[in-house]
């Protein structure tokens, strides 16, 4: 894998497959209830500094989407 750098340091905080990223965004939105829209999600990864704003606003989408399927899945197996 090779690591991006700028001035001000790497683009990315993490240094996992982009899959894996994502399934860690996913499941911190889930626990802090910010997977509904966007700017919550945005709002939240900026706030826990543990990925890079390239991370965040490369992966939100596809976090969001992964957390409500969790979500769903969690539902459809309670009922």
């Amino acid at each position: 894998m090779t690591t991006l750098l700028l001035i001000d340091g790497g683009l990315a905080q993490q240094s996992l497959p982009r899959s894996q990223v994502v399934a860690l965004m996913a499941a911190d939105l889930i626990r802090l209830d910010a997977w509904r829209s966007e700017p919550d999600a945005i709002r939240v990864l900026m706030v826990l500094k543990l990925y890079s704003t390239f991370e965040i606003m490369t992966c939100v989408d596809d976090a969001r989407q992964a957390a409500a399927q969790e979500i769903v899945a969690r539902e459809m197996a309670a009922s």
